[in-house]
């Protein structure tokens, strides 16, 4: 009973529960107490600008981190941190650390006091064995622990050390440089990549193109991929993944084909719409709801073959599927594009001569196509009286076969006889 009444959670639960009602989110609560099971991770900034978060992401959860003044006024209070559930880390941008490590110490260092006075093995003899600092390493600098807050010291070095440090910064300040790898190394890695901060100056070497011989580091891979997907505007690296290119949307796999393979370049125009650019055209997707609408640059044929123009039209394209969009603009072509001008004039020409009849074919010949089209997408279009894909498929290519020949009023009507049975 004794231990229970000095612990933080029993003395200030009551105060935690009425300040976690008055704000909008609820999150779990994590208390001082319960940091001894995780590790402390200081960064720069938010961990969504964290270089692995997009393998991480799936496993951040946000959490009302406990610290209590015991000389303050107001001294239980509440801050935001993001947990990763998988491997047990706290992630705490610099400034947050700063304003709350001193008083989350003092709970640690009483929790450890705890523990020993129950006989309790603990794997820290103090609360600084808890923090990662390796998130704020930078050469030149050592960075550590003072008077509660993150000090960064400045390493003293020769002349040879110093040209060596202005080298690496230019590699990584220029933008055409997109692979960061070490002379001995066996990967290449994204500028960002945590694995190129601990890469000696010495040994840093870049370039635009991918060097042969090495592996992509499984950690910055798809940052890497987005980067040069990017290229157009730099900055919406972030932006396009966090909003288009989740993990549950485009996998990394995918998403190396579009880039490497397709070679499509992206631009975010806002955060529903997203303008592709692949091989001599410009594409505009945008998501409404669940469902991503397809749009083409607009253009006019010429004797020369065509021109583009401005603005863009609806490609009557529509998919829950990223990839259904994106092999549909691959597989485009403006050949194709001609072949439906001479079948729209043969289908006018067929209907001036046969009246409601040709009407009617035309239709069939429309709704053929358009099932064939989508076959090939993850959404199929299945008749009751087809029991396999196998079937379906076959009759299809047979229907379109058979229609696509006929120029008769009695071919017409005869065949037309034949699927009513």
């Amino acid at each position: 009973m004794v231990m229970q009444a000095m612990s933080e959670k029993v003395l200030y639960a009551s105060k935690v529960e009425a300040l976690v009602q008055e704000r909008p989110d609820i999150f779990e609560v994590l208390w001082p107490e319960d940091l001894l099971d995780y590790t402390i991770m200081v960064i720069p900034r938010s961990v969504k600008k964290f270089s692995d978060y997009s393998h991480i992401r799936r496993y951040i959860s946000n959490r009302y981190l406990v610290f209590i003044n015991s000389k303050g006024m107001g001294h239980v209070k509440l801050t935001i941190v993001s947990v990763n559930t998988r491997d047990n880390i706290v992630y705490m941008p610099i400034d947050s650390f700063d304003s709350t490590w001193r008083y989350l110490k003092a709970s640690i260092n009483k929790s450890i006091q705890q523990q020993k006075e129950q006989s309790i093995d603990c794997h820290i003899s103090r609360p600084e064995d808890l923090v990662d600092l390796s998130g704020l390493y930078r050469q030149g600098s050592t960075v550590s622990i003072k008077n509660d807050r993150v000090v960064y010291s400045m390493m003293e070095l020769s002349q040879q050390e110093q040209k060596m440090l202005s080298a690496r910064d230019e590699l990584l300040s220029n933008n055409e440089n997109l692979y960061f790898y070490a002379v001995q190394g066996n990967r290449y890695h994204d500028r960002d990549c945590f694995a190129v901060k601990f890469i000696d100056a010495k040994d840093l070497r870049a370039s635009s193109q991918k060097p042969e011989n090495l592996c992509a580091c499984d950690k910055c891979q798809r940052r890497l991929l987005m980067r040069k997907a990017t290229s157009i505007n730099p900055n919406q690296v972030r932006a396009i993944d966090n909003h288009f290119f989740t993990p549950n949307a485009l996998t990394d796999k995918q998403l190396e084909k579009l880039v490497e393979e397709y070679g499509f370049l992206f631009e975010m125009l806002d955060q529903r719409t997203l303008k592709v650019f692949a091989k001599e055209d410009s594409w505009v997707i945008r998501k409404y709801g669940d469902v991503y609408t397809l749009f083409h640059n607009n253009y006019k044929l010429v004797e020369s073959g065509r021109s583009l123009t401005d603005g863009y039209h609806d490609q009557n394209v529509r998919s829950e599927s990223l990839m259904v969009i994106f092999e549909y603009i691959h597989e485009y072509s403006y050949e194709k594009h001609i072949e439906a001008v001479k079948c729209k004039r043969k289908n006018k020409a067929l209907v001036n001569r046969w009246g409601f009849v040709g009407m009617a074919v035309v239709k069939v010949k429309r709704r053929l196509r358009r099932a064939q089209r989508n076959r090939t997408s993850k959404y199929n279009y299945y008749k009751n009286n087809f029991v396999t894909q196998q079937q379906y498929n076959k009759t299809i290519d047979k229907m379109i076969k058979a229609v696509k020949t006929m120029d008769s009023r009695d071919e017409i009507l005869e065949y037309m006889e034949s699927l009513r049975r």
